[in-house]
C-alpha cells in the first residue's frame, strides 16, 4: 500500500473548489462587462466633445458657461496651480489643497 489515498482525495477536493470558483467567475463576468459598458460609452462621448474643444483650441472651461456632457462648466481656476475646476469642487485634484470660499 502506498498510504497516498487521503493526500489524493484532499487534492481532489481542492481541484473541485477551484472548478467550482471558475464556473462562478465564468457565469458572472459577462454581466460585469455589460454593466458598465453604459459608463465607457457615457465616458467616450465626454472624451469627444472635449476633443472637440480641444481641437477649435478653445478651453473646456471658457468665459461663458459651457455644457459638456451635459454638466455645466464655468471659468474657475484654482489659486495655487490655475487647474480648471468645476463649481462643485471643494478641493483641487491637481495639488489637494482646500479650495477658498
Amino acid at each position: 500500500m502506498t498510504g497516498g489515498g487521503a493526500a489524493t482525495g484532499l487534492y481532489l477536493i481542492v481541484v473541485w473548489i477551484a472548478i467550482v470558483i471558475l464556473a462562478v467567475v465564468w457565469i458572472c463576468l459577462p454581466f460585469a462587462v455589460f454593466g458598465i459598458k453604459p459608463k465607457i460609452d457615457e465616458q467616450t462621448k465626454l472624451l469627444r466633445e472635449i476633443l472637440a474643444h480641444l481641437k477649435k483650441d478653445e478651453p473646456v472651461g471658457s468665459a461663458q458657461a459651457e455644457t459638456v456632457g451635459g454638466t455645466k462648466l464655468k471659468a474657475a481656476k484654482c489659486p495655487n496651480c490655475d487647474y480648471m475646476l468645476r463649481p462643485e469642487w471643494t478641493r483641487c485634484p491637481s495639488c489637494l489643497k482646500d479650495l477658498p470660499d
